[in-house]
């Protein structure tokens, strides 16, 4: 359930009711329904920047020596969690998966400076 917080109607500025328009259905706020304040969700934790961090072990397509470490991505996640499920998303559906450049159980999220 997501959280919501509540804030002030900022077309009638928490009376629940506009004055000019009160020959249109009282002049009840079509904004808030005539409550003065309006129920908005809470925003999530912001994205970051993520790079995924895997072990080289073919030097086919790789500018790394095998066993160096290095960035195979960049993904924005708002977890180290989220941003390793992203990420193996992206492999599993490259062409050359059975055959990647690197070891994917090496993959490691690391926010990135």
């Amino acid at each position: 359930m997501p959280k919501t917080k509540k804030i002030t109607c900022t077309k009638c500025f928490g009376k629940g009711h506009i004055r000019a328009f009160s020959h249109v259905q009282g002049g009840v706020c079509f904004s808030c329904a005539g409550a003065g304040y309006r129920m908005v969700s809470v925003s999530h934790k912001p994205s970051i920047l993520f790079a995924i961090e895997v072990t080289c072990v073919s030097s086919d397509g790789c500018s790394l020596e095998p066993g160096q470490r290095g960035v195979a991505y960049n993904i924005k996640a708002r977890t180290a969690a989220e941003a390793l499920r992203k990420a193996k998303g992206k492999w599993l559906g490259a062409r050359c998966y059975p055959n990647l450049w690197f070891d994917p159980a090496s993959a490691e999220a690391v926010p990135s400076t």
